[in-house]
């Protein structure tokens, strides 16, 4: 008989008396536990870990816009609109700089009826935070 067959034949036996060695009902389990009882556990714990993704999924609390939209009236210009939102910590040729590249603007210019975004008091907290 060659190697592999007589440890195959082996292990066939190992298995066998293993298999005979656990009581009915139970696992061949190291923890020992009841099948049942196992069964229960591995549900158990399933459950719980969809709760927590289910928990670690939920939408974040939303911060507070840093800009909203206005739109522009007759009379109004980049300064205006700079003077009345300002932000702290910059000067009011900066909140116009600011204004006119978030809103693509070429040169400067803004047109009644248009709709344009500007600072909020949020964007204020959020550079004071930094």
């Amino acid at each position: 008989m060659s190697r592999s067959a007589v440890f195959g034949e082996s292990v066939a036996r190992l298995t066998e008396e293993r298999r005979r060695s656990v009581p009915r009902g139970r696992t061949a389990h190291a923890v020992g536990l009841p099948s049942g009882l196992l069964e229960i556990a591995i549900l158990a714990l399933i459950a719980l870990l969809l709760v927590v993704a289910t928990l670690s999924t939920r939408a974040p609390r939303t911060q507070p816009p840093m800009v909203s939209q206005i739109k522009v009236e007759r009379g109004d210009t980049l300064w205006n609109l700079a003077t009345a939102h300002p932000v702290k910590g910059m000067t009011t040729a900066q909140v116009i700089d600011l204004v006119a590249e978030v809103n693509h603007l070429d040169g400067g210019l803004i047109r009644p009826d248009e709709t344009i975004l500007v600072p909020t008091a949020a964007l204020d907290e959020r550079l004071a935070s930094r």
